[in-house]
């Protein structure tokens, strides 16, 4: 069990470590696609307020991942605990926060409808850094490539998630099936089964539509009526 004074200087030291996080995180993103918001709140100052403010939000709001992880901390003793990522199943520490940061911070501010002005000043700073035109050259040529890389494995990451989804998908309805084969299931349940989850009516017009010829609705009908009059 943790006394008071050690989950004080916990959070401090926390709270510290993710505000340098998430200002490093947000402050190209936020000086290069919401310059406005940047120029129009105070600049440097307004930027850091946000990110003192943004971090205490995400790490303090009820509910919290953090706020999770530090109630399980307090109830250890000496270095036997869970790190933050094992114990969440989230991201590492840093990277979580800084992630929900961004977050947040998009949802308080209208990105600039064109950037490359203040991306283009950007760049040509760093690249007026280097003094020769071959390591300009050089600079440029790396840069170039490493968007190109940076554009692919983004691709074949969504890609995969992608993958993983539908997989997770076609194993739930795996065993959705062997769930209902296991039931012996028959047709009136499967009909509770769809209206339990609103599905009824779609699934009778997807039928009609894949399946229906004027034989069998001219039968079915017939069925129909013959059902009324009992």
């Amino acid at each position: 069990m943790r006394t008071e004074k050690e989950i004080q200087e916990r959070k401090e030291a926390d709270t510290q470590f993710i505000i340098s996080a998430v200002t490093t995180e947000l402050h190209d993103l936020a000086y290069l696609e919401y310059f406005t918001a940047w120029e129009n709140n105070g600049g440097m100052g307004w930027f850091f307020t946000e990110c003192v403010e943004i971090t205490h939000e995400v790490m303090f709001r009820d509910g919290s991942a953090y706020l999770k992880w530090l109630d399980h901390w307090k109830e250890t003793e000496g270095n036997n605990w869970e790190s933050f990522s094992e114990f969440t199943e989230e991201t590492c520490f840093d990277w979580y926060h800084m992630s929900e940061a961004k977050k947040v911070f998009k949802s308080r501010y209208e990105k600039d409808d064109c950037t490359h002005e203040q991306i283009s000043e950007h760049i040509g700073y760093l690249i007026n850094s280097f003094e020769s035109k071959e390591d300009r050259d050089e600079v440029m040529s790396r840069a170039i490539k490493f968007a190109k890389k940076n554009r692919e494995d983004k691709a074949r990451r969504e890609q995969e998630q992608l993958e993983r989804k539908k997989l997770e998908l076609k194993n739930k309805i795996a065993k959705i099936i062997e769930t209902l084969n296991d039931i012996d299931v028959d047709g009136e349940t499967m009909q509770h089964i769809l209206n339990e989850v609103g599905m009824e009516d779609q699934m009778h017009r997807q039928l009609i539509v894949s399946y229906a010829s004027a034989e069998r609705t001219e039968a079915l009908l017939k069925e129909l009526k013959e059902v009324d009059r009992r």
